[in-house]
């Protein structure tokens, strides 16, 4: 089966230098409209906090244009979200390039502390090399291990989605060259075998050939937009999630965004060429999307942060949190605590931060 994502976590913070996290991080960060304030003392931008965010309590209805496009994706399972979304038309190449440059490096090289310590660099670095590097290693055993290199096949991925335990790769898709590809006789010992079994809303559904060695937890279904892979635990029904996912992606299932909480976080953060979140349980500790390193975001109900280039040289990046009792002290110690310009605004427990890096460090 293909590795999962919390493996797949693991194996990238083993990879991946320290440098090629921070300097992707400084490098990938969400444009904002509003012009960003040099923040005064105490990291504040001089607002009174009386056009603060939303408490996310409300019962107005969600208002969807306000909404990033991939949220159409997101569904909460237990009442829980963590996802990714990466505009892999914008920063695909940017990755490609990071991690050929990472290959054979055996000593990071010093990145300053700043970088480290603020979860604006470090989240959605992560995010975005982790689920590059899921999708690489999923995909593999399939016969599409190389679906993100450019001219590999006449499919083409334009965007990126990780929810819970669903991969989705959207874009240009010939379905019939997908199809010839999971339905192959595999080469090797490790590849798996699909057959259609199924369909959801005009989308073909494959799952594995059964074998011994192959149960059957992983469905992927194929249209001419999207290829969208669900991997579950043994006792889990993959096409049940697909369906989910699928229905809510139609408008005809619940979304995450129909959560006040949710759409609050993005709306306020959401929109940016690498975005990464969590809501519910476990959003922080060892489990979590927020690691224990992040003490000021240990208490977190919910989190989005957002980057995207600006240039070769500058950077912005938006962050949203949901603290229930936060002491805004240790944010202000943490939350891009790495910028040149930093914006700060805390109310009724809604923590938002925008920040911008320029005159990015070479590491």
């Amino acid at each position: 089966m293909p590795p999962d994502r919390r493996t797949v976590l693991e194996v990238a913070g083993g990879t991946l230098s320290t440098a090629t996290l921070a300097s992707l991080g400084s490098s990938i960060v969400a444009a904002q409209d509003d012009e960003l304030e040099q923040p005064d003392d105490d990291g504040n931008d001089g607002d009174d906090g009386d056009d603060g965010p939303d408490d996310g309590d409300s019962d107005d209805p969600v208002d969807e244009d306000a909404l990033p496009d991939y949220s159409r994706w997101l569904v909460l399972e237990d009442g829980a979200l963590e996802f990714t979304a990466i505009d892999w038309d914008a920063v695909g190449e940017d990755v490609r390039a990071e991690l050929e440059a990472a290959e054979g490096v055996e000593d990071d090289p010093d990145v300053p502390s700043e970088y480290e310590a603020d979860p604006m660099v470090v989240l959605p670095s992560e995010g975005l090399y982790s689920s590059y590097l899921l999708v690489t290693l999923s995909l593999g055993q399939y016969g599409l291990g190389r679906l993100l290199e450019p001219e590999a096949f006449e499919t083409t991925v334009e965007d990126l989605v990780v929810v819970n335990d669903v991969t989705v790769a959207a874009g240009e898709v010939d379905a019939d060259e997908i199809d010839g590809q999971l339905t192959a006789d595999p080469d090797n010992g490790f590849a798996t075998q699909f057959e259609q079994t199924d369909e959801i809303d005009g989308a073909d559904v494959y799952a594995p050939v059964e074998t011994e060695d192959v149960p059957e937890q992983v469905a992927i279904a194929v249209d001419d937009e999207t290829i969208v892979i669900a991997d579950r635990e043994a006792d889990d029904d993959p096409v049940a999630t697909l369906e989910t996912v699928l229905e809510a992606e139609a408008g005809d299932g619940d979304r995450a965004a129909d959560e006040a909480d949710v759409a609050w976080l993005l709306e306020a953060a959401g929109d940016g060429d690498a975005v990464v979140g969590a809501y519910g349980e476990p959003t922080t500790g060892d489990d979590g999307l927020v690691g224990p390193e992040f003490e000021a975001l240990a208490d977190a109900e919910g989190i989005v942060v957002s980057t995207t280039p600006e240039d070769e040289e500058a950077a912005t990046g938006t962050l949203a949190a949901i603290l229930p009792d936060p002491d805004e002290d240790p944010l202000l110690d943490s939350l891009g605590i790495s910028a040149d310009e930093r914006s700060f605004s805390l109310e009724d427990g809604n923590v938002t931060v925008s920040a911008r890096w320029e005159e990015l460090e070479e590491l």
